[in-house]
């Protein structure tokens, strides 16, 4: 009778826990992965900007191959009045009255020999294609570790709910033992009053968990696309690993080698000197190969004006520009004002990134030693519920003490929880910083679900 209580609170948490309520299969990490990259309307932009600044390289080498063009025209033309001509008499004012055609047509091939602006610009094109792979994984690491924080938070706001449920079913069996002992003259109306208030505050408490369970469902929802089902969760002795590598600047080194974000701003960097180099290129002298063939035909009622002939060209064309006005020098200078600022943002990133990764890595380290904490503390709230409720039932202790051992032991097995979450997610955290964040990390977290 004494360990009814407690046995009940432990099974609540624990059926809840393990998720053996007879629902269908819980949808785990790996499919809430698969929902977000497949129906997260941030991936599909992402790919689409991606695809579209690689369409930069074609067009960059468009510009180098021979460009073919064709053309044609058609003229009417009428004369009517006097000219000065030879007649019968000598020279003299003769009539004209003229209708002419005039047809023409042809085709013109331009192949460009020196245009070093344009070798610069290729250049400067394949490294804005490389940037768009490495943002698009930047924005797809992201929305994956948005999507694992999203799961861990609703497994959180459950555990929460759960624990304010189990809580209050606790507090209902306790406020029910008052009462009749209380009817019986074995407990004082302040136990009763006290298990009331108790009563009435957990039940507060369930609402607003109950509010943030489904704040936390919308905001999973939003990535995913899709409402899930219930989630697998890590069990309450989940053996969490060591990580890959236990130097805290052997992650920082590899962060500042591999992380995405880093990356795109390096070929920033090589896209701004590209500009500048092409800006200062645009000085240099341009040579076209340029050939052409013409037919112009002509028919008038003057047969003097009539001709039908075809014409045949091939030439280079030299361009050098000489003045133009200050206009090349301020796009130079102002390529290289970009180009410092490009410098300063890798800077600027690569200290974010060192920062980031060393506080994912202690945030791992401190979330691995928060667990074994915890799970301590879990066995000794058992161990303290226990003989508070024994000193209940003997006299000693109070209503409001076994309640108050109740909550701190919903606070533990909720705490252990949640530090679980966080060590999971900050090792993904830490992966994606580092470059390493993949399918096969993905699967390996999923496995302890």
């Amino acid at each position: 009778m004494r360990r009814s209580g407690h046995r009940s609170l432990q099974a609540v948490w624990i059926v809840w826990l393990l998720g053996t309520t007879g629902a269908a299969r819980a949808e785990d990490l790996w499919d809430v992965y698969r929902l977000a990259i497949g129906n997260a309307p941030q991936i599909q932009e992402a790919d689409a900007l991606r695809r579209a600044r690689q369409q930069r390289l074609p067009e960059a080498r468009g510009a180098l191959l021979p460009q073919v063009g064709a053309y044609g025209s058609r003229e009417e033309t009428s004369q009517d009045g006097q000219r000065l001509g030879m007649t019968d008499g000598g020279i003299g004012l003769t009539n004209v009255n003229t209708d002419a055609t005039t047809t023409s047509y042809g085709v013109e091939l331009r192949q460009p020999v020196l245009y070093w602006d344009r070798w610069v610009r290729l250049r400067q094109a394949r490294a804005e294609g490389a940037q768009a792979d490495v943002d698009y994984r930047v924005s797809f690491d992201d929305l994956v570790l948005r999507a694992a924080d999203l799961y861990f938070a609703q497994l959180a706001a459950e555990d929460l709910l759960a624990a304010a449920r189990a809580n209050r079913k606790a507090i209902e069996e306790q406020l029910e033992q008052s009462r009749n002992r209380f009817e019986v003259g074995l407990a004082a109306i302040t136990d009763l009053q006290e298990a009331r208030a108790a009563h009435d505050q957990s039940r507060a408490e369930e609402i607003e968990a109950m509010h943030a369970v489904r704040l936390a469902e919308d905001a999973l929802r939003a990535v995913t696309g899709t409402p899930v089902g219930k989630l697998a969760r890590p069990p309450p002795d989940i053996a969490l690993p060591g990580l890959e590598m236990s130097d805290e600047q052997a992650w920082v080194d590899r962060a500042l080698q591999s992380n995405a974000e880093i990356a795109s701003a390096r070929l920033s960097l090589e896209i701004a000197d590209r500009e500048v180099a092409r800006r200062q290129a645009v000085r240099l002298p341009t040579v076209d190969l340029v050939a052409s063939r013409n037919h112009t035909e002509r028919d008038s009622n003057n047969v003097f004006d009539a001709l039908d002939v075809n014409g045949d060209s091939i030439r280079l064309e030299f361009v050098l520009p000489v003045f133009t006005s200050g206009v090349i020098t301020a796009r130079t200078r102002q390529a290289g004002m970009l180009r410092e600022a490009a410098a300063s943002h890798l800077e600027t990133v690569q200290l974010d990134v060192e920062q980031r990764a060393r506080a994912a890595f202690l945030n791992v380290a401190a979330s691995l030693a928060r667990v074994e904490a915890f799970r301590q503390a879990v066995i000794s709230a058992e161990a303290a519920l226990d003989a508070t409720r024994a000193g209940y039932e003997s006299g000693t202790r109070t209503v409001l003490e076994v309640l108050n051992s109740q909550r701190n032991l919903l606070i533990s097995q909720t705490a252990l929880a949640r530090a679980t979450y966080v060590n999971l997610s900050s090792r993904l955290r830490l992966a994606m910083i580092a470059g390493a964040l993949n399918e096969d990390l993905m699967r390996e977290t999923n496995a302890s679900l």
